[in-house]
């Protein structure tokens, strides 16, 4: 008998757990997976978005950076106002807009010859709707109603292509539209030649580069060593024959540009003797729908809207509303929904003042009355959206919401919305205070 009982209690000690346990275990088990993927999940989520958010940052702070660069180089071995400047080849008129210059008949109308040649405020302030499917293909700069953002254009003028400005410039004689310049001098031989390291071996001038930073319809100042200016657009560089021939492994034979419009009488005799060349850019920042590219585009603007880019292009000195050549463009910041650039200028010009600048008073440097060579610094204001609606990002239901928070990419009444990184900057501009009036 006791024999038996032990017996039996050895088979339930060894027959392994009941389905209630087995039930308890698996539901246990289930609750601990669950909340395990749920957290790791959720920290993914928040990873990926933060990663998100970050790359929106850099590209952000990267944009801000290229044009903070570019707005302080504004009027750079240029000019603040080549109508305004006393130094000028050209006689100044009364209205300092050019009216009867030579420039006049290079520089268009729209565009000024100015180290801020140009300001278009395309959205009014204070607007911010909710779409921007509106845009029309390669968006040309007239105001869209119901556009989600401001959309400034400012085009720049400076010399972006080199650090320098290039002495031993002088007109050939007999010519009064090309000029040499020598390349043995210390800026030139900085930015346009190379040096095999021995002593005994001459350097040698890049001709691309230096055909490449006075490229030909790119405009170009000319100073004296008194300080007069002449501006022009080049048409030829280096051309062959006589002393306009370097072939690069002769770097005492000097270099020549033939430009248009001649320099006038006024300042032909200090320009054939000793002088300085740079090459000087009309720099345009503006908003631009991107190009759709590939097979899945109409799916991928379901999804994202339309990727409105900020471009930092080159224009053309002769047609201020045409690219200067292919390649001239570049792409600063995807999926922009901001740029907007306002003005604070010297307010006290032309009275018996220092020149004090009023920082709450904001001004058009495009009004007759306000000039760009008053301004003093540049607020500039940008914004950048994530491609997709967030649903966890809830678009107000009532009110106008902080645009610098959100952006609605769709109006169909889909959950959620894009989120917005935005910078403000105040740039001021030395350049432009230095030889402004």
């Amino acid at each position: 008998m006791k024999a038996a009982v032990g017996s039996t209690r050895r088979r339930r000690s060894g027959s392994g757990f009941t389905l209630i346990e087995l039930m308890f275990s698996l539901v246990v088990g289930s609750i601990a997976l669950t909340a395990i993927y749920t957290v790791i999940g959720g920290s993914t989520r928040v990873f990926h978005e933060q990663h998100r958010l970050s790359g929106m940052q850099t590209s952000l702070r990267n944009a801000m950076t290229r044009v903070t660069r570019d707005i302080q180089r504004a009027g750079y071995l240029s000019t603040p106002a080549a109508n305004a400047d006393d130094d000028s080849c050209e006689k100044p008129d009364t209205s300092g807009r050019g009216v009867g210059l030579p420039l006049r008949d290079i520089y268009l109308d729209g565009t000024h010859f100015a180290a801020i040649a140009n300001w278009t405020e395309l959205s009014p302030p204070g607007l911010y709707a909710a779409a921007n499917d509106v845009l029309e293909p390669n968006y040309a700069g007239a105001a869209v109603p119901g556009l989600g953002t401001r959309m400034d254009s400012l085009t720049l003028l400076a010399n972006y292509e080199t650090s320098s400005q290039y002495a031993g410039t002088s007109l050939i004689p007999g010519l009064t539209n090309r000029i040499t310049i020598e390349p043995t001098w210390h800026a030139f031989e900085n930015d346009f030649t190379t040096w095999a390291g021995d002593p005994t071996t001459p350097v040698i001038v890049d001709i691309d580069a230096f055909r490449e930073a006075f490229r030909v319809g790119r405009a170009m100042r000319l100073q004296t060593v008194s300080g007069k200016k002449h501006f022009a657009v080049i048409s030829a560089v280096d051309p062959a024959g006589g002393a306009c021939m370097n072939s690069g492994t002769e770097p005492w034979r000097p270099l020549c540009i033939t430009f248009e419009p001649a320099v006038p009488n006024d300042c032909q005799a200090e320009a054939r003797g000793s002088a300085f060349s740079a090459p000087i850019s009309f720099m345009k920042y503006h908003l631009e729908k991107a190009i759709p590219i590939g097979p899945d585009v109409a799916l991928e603007q379901e999804v994202t809207g339309l990727n409105i880019q900020l471009k930092r292009t080159e224009m053309s000195p002769v047609e201020p509303d045409v690219v200067f050549q292919a390649g001239s463009q570049t792409v600063i910041l995807d999926y922009a929904s901001m740029f907007n650039v306002q003005f604070i200028g010297n307010t006290q010009h032309g009275q018996d003042l220092p020149d004090v600048v009023n920082r709450t008073v904001l001004m058009n440097p495009m009004n007759p009355g306000e000039r760009p060579e008053w301004v003093r610094s540049v607020i500039v204001e940008m914004a950048t959206r994530s491609p997709i609606q967030d649903p966890r990002f809830p678009w107000p239901s009532a009110g106008t919401p902080d645009p610098v928070s959100r952006f609605l990419v769709h109006e169909d009444g889909r959950a959620g919305s894009a989120r917005v990184r935005y910078a403000r900057a105040e740039v001021f501009t030395p350049n432009i205070a230095i030889g402004g009036h």
